[in-house]
C-alpha cells in the first residue's frame, strides 16, 4: 500500500519534482548515521508529510535497508519546519 493520492502515485519524477519540489528551499545537515534534509515551512507541505513520515522505518519493515550507499551509508531523514508564524 503506497502512502501517496492516485494523482502523485502515477507521476514521473521530474513531473513530482517540478510540481511539488522545485521552488522549495531545505536545510541540510549530517548528524551521525542520518543525512537530514529539513524543508522550510511551505504551504502545500502537508500533501508531502505523510509520503516521507517514518521512511526508514517502512523500509525496514518492507525488509530494505536504508542506509543509502552515495550517502556514505546513511539514512535519509526527510523532515518539514512548522509553521512559526
Amino acid at each position: 500500500m503506497n502512502d501517496v493520492g492516485v494523482e502523485y502515485f502515477r507521476m514521473f519524477p521530474k513531473t513530482f519534482y517540478r510540481e511539488r519540489l522545485k521552488d522549495l528551499s531545505a536545510e541540510v545537515r549530517i548528524d551521525g548515521d542520518r543525512v537530514i534534509v529539513e524543508f522550510d515551512y511551505f504551504d502545500e507541505q502537508y500533501l508531502l508529510v505523510p509520503l516521507f513520515k517514518d521512511t526508514n522505518e517502512k523500509l525496514e519493515k518492507r525488509g530494505t535497508c536504508p542506509y543509502v550507499p552515495w550517502l556514505g551509508n546513511r539514512k535519509l531523514d526527510i523532515q518539514f519546519m512548522d509553521n512559526v508564524a
